[in-house]
């Protein structure tokens, strides 16, 4: 895929294995040792630095340790998120030890030896179709958003949407590393993806174009305005292959 840039994205080229949170739960053990990437919603937060990741109320949840200082709220209960760290097995006063937090003992007690992911980034997660019903929740933030090619428009950029999302605008992406149509690593339309960059508000395209040499006229700048508002456009920093089939 095109070149990665984003602490994000450039643990998945170096070596992280994007997994998903089925594969995960079902064979935990497998992975100790692993720098993985997994997408899914907070179930349960556990003291400071802790919280849960499910599939649903009746799967067992994924760990997470979050030592990074970073927090993440998503704005709504179904908005997913993606952690990236390895997978160990939990022994609490180890990780206290290496990361300099207090994991509330107690609070752990039930997770210790039992794998667990040490989150080394952490982003917000939304589909496409969340991202445009409710653009104002993630405008100017990291996001990692999967969906599939729609549309490649240009070298530089592409429309992603989801799978029975009753949609044949999608959301616009726009990458500001690299090109999205270079033979060896092309994309192409119905891959399935996974982008990650910052949600930028469909009003400063122009600021854009310049900040970045995109190099758009003003035709295809109203274009772009007319069909993709109110929507945000993704300026992308990295893209890579979802972990789940197209």
């Amino acid at each position: 895929m095109f070149p990665i840039h984003s602490a994000i994205s450039q643990e998945i080229e170096n070596g992280v294995v994007n997994v998903t949170s089925e594969d995960l739960i079902q064979d935990a053990e497998s992975h100790i040792g692993e720098l993985v990437t997994i997408r899914n919603v907070i179930s349960k937060k556990i003291g400071t630095s802790g919280f849960l990741l499910s599939e649903d109320n009746d799967s067992e949840p994924i760990i997470v340790i979050n030592p990074t200082g970073e927090t993440i709220t998503p704005p709504s209960d179904d908005i997913p998120i993606q952690v990236t760290g390895k997978v160990a097995r939990l022994v609490i006063t180890d990780v206290e030890t290496e990361y300099g937090i207090d994991l509330e003992d107690d609070l752990y007690a039930d997770y210790v030896d039992r794998p667990v992911i040490i989150a080394e980034s952490l982003a917000l997660a939304p589909r496409p179709e969340q991202i445009a019903a409710n653009p104002a929740d993630f405008y100017d933030k990291v996001v990692a958003v999967e969906g599939d090619v729609r549309q490649l428009l240009s070298n530089n950029t592409l429309t992603i949407f989801e799978e029975g999302w009753v949609d044949d605008v999608g959301l616009l992406v726009i990458s500001v590393k690299g090109d999205f149509t270079v033979d060896e690593d092309r994309i192409d339309p119905n891959e399935r993806i996974v982008v990650t960059g910052v949600a930028r508000k469909m009003e400063d395209i122009r600021m854009l174009n310049q900040e970045y040499g995109l190099g758009w006229d003003e035709a295809k700048i109203a274009e772009f305005e007319a069909r993709y508002s109110p929507r945000p456009v993704i300026m992308a920093d990295g893209v890579y292959p979802s972990a789940l089939d197209n």
